[in-house]
This record gives C-alpha cells, structure tokens and sequence, in this order.
C-alpha cells in the first residue's frame, strides 16, 4: 500500500525521444492505419514536422518515469484514464514527463490511487494525462 505522506509528491523530470519507428510499432500493436501517425508525407501536408504519436501511446510514458512511491512487484490495475491535449506530440522531439500523485482512497484491501502525468515541451505543458490504479 503507498503511504498517504505520498500525496502531492512529484517525481523527478525524465527526458525522453519518441522515434517514427517506436511509433510504427505502436500502430502494428493496436492496428492503426491513420497514415498521419505512419508516414512523414501525410504529416507534412496536414502542417506538422513529423509523424504524430498517437492519442493514446502517452500511456506507456509511465515506464520512462521512476515513480519512488510504487513498489518494484507492486500489483496495479489500471481503472480509468484521460488525456488532454494542448498540442499535438511529434516525433522525433524531446518531452519531458513527471507524475504528480493526486489522491489516495483506501476501500477494504484495496487502494484507489490517482496520479496526474505531465509532459512537456521546451518547458511548456503539451499534455496532462490522469489515471487512476487500483493496487492490489
């Protein structure tokens, strides 16, 4: 169980680079074919620099962040999560990400954790994600 100390605690700013082929790869995964998230062509003619990254891959930015309040072998079971986009993630770019640990709700032997995740882009907010974990 995570301590309630925790709460409001913010991890340190990891950096990170998504490549075109980390996304193709993603896209094989869930089978997304929008070509915008494939080809550098079609990005360019809809204004952007490169290839996006698809709405829902900020939820593997969990496993480029060390989070010091969860527990290496900790059971998690994701119940919900959101995502707001104030611009959209390009490859080839360098973000920067931290999660903020919101709230914690005990309820028998389960907790209800909620974080938020924050990325960024030359210090400015491009995304605010928020998901709750129930850890077993």
């Amino acid at each position: 169980m995570i301590d309630q100390r925790w709460v409001g605690k913010r991890t340190e700013r990891s950096f990170f680079t998504i490549s075109r082929e980390e996304i193709r790869a993603y896209c094989a995964v869930i089978g997304e074919k929008n070509p915008i998230y494939l080809h550098v062509e079609t990005a360019h003619l809809n204004g952007y620099e490169d290839v996006l990254i698809p709405p829902t891959y900020p939820s593997l930015f969990w496993q480029k962040v060390t989070i010091p309040w969860i527990e290496q072998d900790a059971l998690l079971l994701q119940r919900e999560q959101s995502f707001s986009y104030q611009k959209a993630l390009i490859a080839n770019k360098q973000y920067g990400c931290e999660i903020v640990l919101r709230k914690i709700r005990n309820h028998g032997a389960k907790q209800y954790v909620v974080h938020d995740l924050f990325v960024t882009n030359a210090e400015t907010t491009v995304l605010t994600s928020t998901i709750t974990f129930v850890v077993l």
